[in-house]
C-alpha cells in the first residue's frame, strides 16, 4: 500500500449510530460495497466504511476502511485505513482536517442530523487508525464550532497546562470540541464544515483588493443589500444572525485594545485569515485600528445608550460581542457602518430545543449539550470558578462527574435575544434555567455576568489577565457620569480574572465597561 500524506483535510461519513446498554454500535446503511455512483460515503453489512470522494490538495481519492476491533479497548471503536485509488470530483468531497481528524457531518438519525467525530490515533506498523470520539456527537442543526484556543493561561501569563485537581484545570484549551474546518470553494465562498453553513470570503465590496472604510455598511443597507447580492451563482444570501456571525470567532486572535502603533503586521485577529479576508479599522479614514465591527441581523429588543436602536455585532479585531447604534452618531449623516459578510444555508442554526430533565439538568438537543438548570448563586474570580466546577465534579453534582466551565462560544449558544431585563423583565436567557439577580452598579435588579473558560487574551506583557464573559444582563457602562446600558443583555465581552472591581469606579475602555471580576457560573457537559 503506497503511504498517503493526509494534510488539512476531512472525511465526511455518513452513518447511524445507536447507543444501546453495553455501548455504541452503528448501524448499517448500505450493503454492498460495490463502487457506487453517489458521492456519499457509506457502510456495508460489516460496518467497513466507503468514501466515495475524498480531496487531498487538488486529488480525489475513492478510499476504503474497515471496521477494526480492538480486544485490549473494547470500550472504543476504530476503523483501519485499507486501500485507496482515484475517485471522482463531487460537489462536497470529503476532507480531512489539519490534525488528520475525521468529521462525520450531517449524519441522519431519526428527524435530527448529527455530527460524529473520529480522532486520529496512529500511524502504527499495520496502517493508519481512527478512533471514534463518543464525546463529540452533536446535533448538525446547531453544532458549536471549539474556539480553537491553543494555549492555557493562570491569572496574567501563559502556562503549561495544569493537571486535574489542580489550580487553572478545566480551562478551554483543555476541552476540545467540534475542530474549526472550512473549504475554500475557489469562487468567493467558504463552507463551514461543521456548521453547514456557507460564507462570503470577503467584505470587499467595491472590489478593489482592499478591506477599507468605503467597504462598510450601515445596518440598513446591509439588510437591504443581502436581497440582491449574487455571488458564486447563489441569491439566497442573508446578513447572518449574531449566533451564526459568532460561529467564526476564533479565540486564537490577541486583542489589541490598547496598542498605539500605526502596524497591524504583528496583529492576530479573532478570524481564521487562511480561509476569510480580513482587514483592521481603516486608520487612513480617521478610524481606529480596533474599527473592525461585523453586522448581523439581531437587533437587541431593549435600547442602549438611553434610547439607541442597537445591533449586535461581532469585533473580529477585539474578540468581543457588542451592541453598535444603528442611528446616526451626533453630527453625522448616517449610522454607524460595519464590515459585511453574507451568509446561506442552515436555516436552523442559532435555534435551541431544550429540555427540562426534572433532575436539575437542561438539555439542548440542537447542541447536545446538557446544563445546570441553576446557576451557581454567587459571584468569583476566575480560578475560583475553575475550581468550583472541579469541586462539582469531586461532589458528582446532579449525578455527573464531568462537567466543566463552558467555552465562550458554548455558553453564548443558550443567549435568548428576544429577551432582556428591560423588555421582559428578565435574564436574556429561556426562563427553562433559574437565574440569580443582582444590584448593578446603577443600583438597580438585574443578572449577572457569567465566566467562560475561554481566556480573552491581550497584546500586553499581562497577556492572559483576562477571561471572556457573557452579560445575561445589561451590559452596563459609565457614560456622561451615569451608568448605562452601553452594549446589551447578550454581549460577550472581558473581565479581570482577579483583583478588585472597586478599583474601576467609572469601568473600563472608551464605553467605560462595567468590571466585575466576581462573576457567575453555569456548568455544561457534552
Amino acid at each position: 500500500m503506497k503511504k498517503i500524506i493526509m494534510k488539512s483535510m476531512l472525511i465526511i461519513v455518513t452513518i447511524s449510530l445507536i447507543a444501546l446498554s453495553d455501548g455504541y454500535f452503528f448501524e448499517t446503511l448500505a450493503q454492498n460495497i460495490t463502487n457506487s455512483t453517489s458521492c456519499n460515503p457509506f457502510l456495508d453489512s460489516k460496518l467497513n466504511l466507503t468514501i466515495p470522494s475524498l480531496k487531498i490538495g487538488n486529488n480525489y481519492f475513492y478510499v476504503r476502511m474497515t471496521l477494526y476491533k480492538n480486544l485490549d479497548d473494547p470500550q472504543n471503536i476504530y476503523w483501519k485505513l485499507e486501500n485507496y485509488n482515484t475517485g471522482d470530483k463531487c460537489q462536497k468531497p470529503a476532507i480531512l482536517d489539519d490534525k488528520i481528524g475525521i468529521t462525520i457531518s450531517n449524519l441522519s438519525y431519526g428527524d435530527k442530523s448529527l455530527q460524529v467525530n473520529l480522532d486520529w490515533v496512529a500511524e502504527l506498523t499495520d496502517g493508519y487508525y481512527w478512533k471514534l470520539n463518543k464525546t463529540a456527537l452533536t446535533s448538525a442543526d446547531f453544532p458549536i464550532v471549539d474556539t480553537d484556543q491553543s494555549k492555557c493561561y493562570s491569572n496574567n501569563i501563559e502556562i503549561s497546562c495544569p493537571m486535574k485537581n489542580k489550580s487553572f484545570y478545566g480551562q478551554d484549551s483543555q476541552n476540545k470540541g467540534n475542530t474549526p474546518s472550512y473549504t475554500d470553494n475557489g469562487d468567493g465562498t467558504i463552507t463551514d464544515n461543521v456548521t453547514g453553513l456557507m460564507w462570503q470570503q470577503s467584505p470587499d465590496f467595491n472590489n478593489d483588493g482592499l478591506i477599507k472604510a468605503d467597504d462598510k455598511m450601515t445596518y440598513n443597507e446591509a439588510i437591504a443589500n443581502a436581497d440582491s447580492f449574487d455571488l458564486a451563482g447563489y441569491t439566497d444570501w442573508r446578513l447572518p444572525t449574531i449566533k451564526e456571525l459568532y460561529s467564526l470567532i476564533s479565540f486564537n486572535g490577541i486583542d489589541p485594545s490598547g496598542y498605539n502603533g500605526t502596524s497591524t503586521s504583528g496583529l492576530i485577529p479573532f478570524i481564521d485569515t487562511k480561509y476569510f479576508v480580513f482587514g483592521y479599522g481603516d486608520t487612513t479614514a480617521g478610524e481606529r485600528i480596533i474599527d473592525a465591527q461585523f453586522a448581523s441581523s439581531t437587533k437587541y429588543v431593549s435600547t442602549t445608550m438611553n434610547g439607541n436602536e442597537t445591533m449586535f455585532g461581532v469585533n473580529f479585531a477585539d474578540g468581543r460581542i457588542k451592541g453598535y447604534g444603528t442611528e446616526p452618531m451626533p453630527g453625522k449623516g448616517i449610522g454607524k457602518t460595519f464590515y459585511v459578510l453574507y451568509v446561506r444555508g442552515n436555516t436552523n442554526y442559532g435555534k435551541n430545543s431544550f429540555t427540562d430533565n426534572k433532575n436539575g439538568t437542561i438539555t439542548d438537543s440542537a447542541t447536545n449539550l446538557m446544563w445546570s438548570q441553576d446557576d451557581s448563586g454567587a459571584g468569583m474570580n476566575w480560578e475560583k470558578a475553575l475550581a468550583w466546577v472541579q469541586q462539582k465534579n469531586n461532589e458528582k453534582y446532579l449525578g455527573f462527574s464531568d462537567w466543566r466551565l463552558p467555552n465562550a462560544k458554548e455558553l453564548q449558544s443558550i443567549v435568548d435575544y428576544t429577551r432582556s431585563p428591560d423588555t421582559t423583565s428578565s435574564a436574556a436567557i429561556d426562563p427553562i434555567f433559574k437565574v440569580s439577580s443582582i444590584i448593578n452598579e446603577e443600583g438597580e435588579f438585574d443578572y449577572p455576568f457569567y465566566w467562560t473558560s475561554t481566556t480573552h487574551a491581550n497584546w500586553s506583557t499581562t497577556s492572559g489577565g483576562n477571561a471572556a464573559y457573557i452579560a445575561f444582563g445589561r451590559g452596563l457602562g459609565y457614560m456622561n457620569g451615569s451608568w448605562l446600558d452601553v452594549h446589551g443583555a447578550g454581549c460577550q465581552r472581558s473581565d479581570p480574572k482577579t483583583g478588585d472591581s472597586s478599583d474601576y469606579p467609572t469601568g473600563h475602555g472608551p464605553q467605560g465597561d462595567a468590571i466585575r471580576i466576581y462573576n457567575y457560573v453555569r456548568c455544561v457537559r457534552n
